[in-house]
């Protein structure tokens, strides 16, 4: 087992203008967050995602299933599934795990 601590100050998260932020990537793990900025667009990507939603509340619709998600709630979608989160509250976020798509996206930035 290898243990990390993400040297990010949290606070700084909230003040990312970017939907996504990396945090962390590991072989073939990727750690993100995720807030919408504006409108949040479907998305779809050639791997499975995992997002647990950390903070504030939103619609999220995977494939034609619509469900409310809020704090604590873990997504699975499946790769190549169309995917959207929708109506999110202020503050709303969730952490991104993934496996990158090719070598060429893998992005690896670690705040010191």
């Amino acid at each position: 087992m290898t243990t990390h601590t993400l040297n990010v100050p949290f606070e700084m998260l909230s003040q990312e203008p970017e939907s996504f932020f990396h945090l962390y990537c590991e072989g073939k793990l990727d750690l993100k967050t995720y807030k919408p900025a504006g409108l949040a667009r479907p998305m779809m990507y050639a791997k499975d995602q995992i997002y647990v939603v950390a903070a504030g509340r939103s619609e999220f619709t995977c494939g034609d299933s619509t469900d409310s998600v809020q704090p604590g709630d873990v997504l699975f979608v499946a790769a190549g599934m169309r995917h959207q989160f929708a109506n999110p509250t202020a503050g709303f976020s969730a952490w991104v795990f993934y496996e990158p798509e090719s070598a060429e996206d893998i992005f690896c930035e670690l705040a010191a």
